[in-house]
C-alpha cells in the first residue's frame, strides 16, 4: 500500500516555493537541500514556523517553536517538518533506516482528533466539582504563583488545564520547576499525554512537596487513581499508538474505547486522511 500526499515548500521568509504530490519519501529524495526548507500541508498553509517564541510563565523563562499554546494543527505541521528533518538526517549518515510516510503521519492527526474528541465532552463545571473536591481530600496541595518560590523541592504536582478541562498529576524526585518546565519545552513528543501541550496550556499549578523518595512513589500511586480518568492526561499513550509507531504504520485492533464516543481510531484516520488530503494505492 502507498500513502500519497501534497506538501507545500516555503523558503526562509516563508514565502511559498514549491508544491510536490507523492510518496514522502519520494518527495524528499527529488529535493534539493531539502532540509533547509519549511513544510505544510496545503490544508494548513498558514500553520506553524520556524519562529521562536519566548514566555514567562509561573515565573519561568522558556522558549518554544512556532507557539505557547497547543493545538492539533500546528501539532502536526511540526510533526511533518520534524520528520522530514529526521529523515535528512539519516540519509546524510548514510544509514539504512525506514522512512515514516504520510501514513505515520495520518495516525499522529487521528490521535489528536481523537483526543480532541474525548476533552471536548469535558464540562468545566463537571471538572471544577472533580478538582475541589480532590483538592478537599488532599489538602497537602498548594496552589502556585512562581515556581520559583520551590526551587530545589521535589514531589508530587498537579498541572490544570482549564480551555481543556482537564488536568495531569505527576511526580519528580529532583526539582519541582524543572520537571514541569520540560513538560512544557519538550519538542519530540507527538501523541496523547502531557508533553504535547505547551507552556500557556496550563492555568493553574498545585504542589505537594515530598523529599522522601518512597513517599513520592506511594503518593502518586494513590493519588493518580483518586481522580476520574475522565479528566486526567496520565492514561498518556496508549499500547495501540506505541505498536503503530514501532510497525511502521500496521495499525493495530483498536476497539472503540468508553472515553471516545464509541468511535474506533480507524474512524478518526479516515477523517484525517481527508483533513490532509492523503489517498492510499496499491
Amino acid at each position: 500500500m502507498r500513502f500519497i500526499g501534497t506538501i507545500l515548500q516555503f523558503d526562509a521568509d516563508d514565502h511559498l516555493i514549491g508544491e510536490y504530490t507523492g510518496e514522502l519519501k519520494c518527495i524528499l529524495d527529488n529535493i534539493e537541500n531539502g532540509e533547509t526548507f519549511y513544510y505544510r500541508f496545503p490544508c494548513f498553509s498558514d500553520i506553524g514556523s520556524k519562529k521562536k517564541i519566548r514566555y514567562t510563565h509561573f515565573g519561568l523563562k522558556g522558549i518554544n517553536t512556532s507557539c505557547n499554546e497547543y493545538s492539533a494543527e500546528e501539532l502536526i505541521t511540526y510533526y511533518l517538518n520534524y520528520e522530514i528533518q529526521a529523515y535528512y538526517r539519516r540519509k546524510k549518515k548514510g544509514k539504512k533506516f525506514h522512512c515514516r510516510g504520510f501514513e505515520n503521519i495520518e495516525f499522529i492527526y487521528a490521535i489528536q482528533l481523537q483526543e480532541a474528541d474525548r476533552l471536548n465532552r469535558n464540562t468545566a463545571e463537571d471538572f471544577n466539582k472533580r478538582l475541589d473536591s480532590f483538592l478537599k481530600r488532599h489538602s497537602e496541595f498548594k496552589p502556585v504563583v512562581d515556581l520559583n518560590d520551590y526551587r530545589g523541592m521535589c514531589g508530587i504536582y498537579l498541572l490544570v488545564l482549564d480551555k481543556y478541562n482537564v488536568c495531569y498529576i505527576g511526580q519528580t524526585q529532583t526539582a519541582l520547576r524543572v520537571r514541569i518546565k520540560q513538560h512544557w519545552t519538550r519538542s519530540d513528543y507527538f501523541l496523547r499525554g502531557i508533553d504535547r501541550f505547551k507552556a500557556m496550556d496550563t492555568t493553574r499549578i498545585y504542589v505537594y512537596p515530598i523529599q522522601d523518595t518512597e513517599s513520592i512513589n506511594l503518593a502518586e500511586y494513590s493519588l493518580i487513581p483518586d481522580f476520574p480518568e475522565q479528566y486526567t492526561l496520565n492514561c498518556g499513550s496508549s499500547g495501540g499508538d506505541v505498536y503503530f509507531m514501532k510497525s511502521h504504520g500496521e495499525l493495530p485492533n483498536i476497539e472503540p474505547d468508553k472515553h471516545y464516543n464509541k468511535s474506533s481510531l480507524k474512524d478518526y484516520l479516515d477523517q484525517a486522511e481527508k483533513i490532509l488530503g492523503i489517498r492510499k494505492e496499491l
